[in-house]
């Protein structure tokens, strides 16, 4: 997925604080963090809204820029949604969500691109073990070895050697 998370760009049949049509009519993956909050916590709408809209971009905000327009908006003072921001802390659900994202979105072209580049001898290890460390996919008993199909291939084929002899 391109582009912006969510159109934070107000939709015209959505009424201030109005945050299941507002779900609704965004979609995508901000749709998808705050369904999963509303599932994962049973919360009210609001903390849940809040924690979705921590786990945007700030370019992905929009006309929600800030937390005074994201306050005004709900229709709550600033200060309950600093409240909820540490009550429900929320800032550690933002991050988890973004880490999920980061996995779906981009471990699938990553491993595309840097399999397509070790098949052609191109591979690079290193960056690619660093991803995967970071996403949590790769574990430490886990090596990634930078070895052309060619070299492999030889390899192979001295080990039968050796067992020949």
């Amino acid at each position: 997925m391109s582009g912006p998370l969510i159109q934070i760009a107000e939709p015209l049949d959505v009424r201030p604080g109005d945050v299941e049509a507002w779900v609704d009519a965004a979609g995508g993956r901000f749709e998808e963090a705050y369904r999963y909050m509303r599932t994962a916590t049973g919360w009210r709408p609001g903390p849940c809204f809040v924690a979705a809209w921590l786990s945007l971009h700030k370019d992905d905000r929009g006309e929600l820029a800030t937390f005074g327009k994201l306050a005004e908006w709900l229709g709550v003072s600033r200060q309950t949604v600093y409240k909820w921001r540490g009550t429900y802390r929320l800032d550690e659900w933002a991050e988890q969500m973004r880490l999920l994202a980061l996995r779906g979105d981009k471990l699938g072209n990553v491993d595309r691109v840097t399999y397509e580049q070790a098949i052609k001898g191109e591979s690079p290890v290193d960056a690619r073990r660093l991803y995967y460390q970071r996403v949590g996919v790769l574990g430490q008993e886990l090596t990634i070895y930078d070895q052309t199909e060619k070299q492999r291939l030889e390899s192979w084929l001295e080990d039968l050697r050796r067992v020949e002899e």
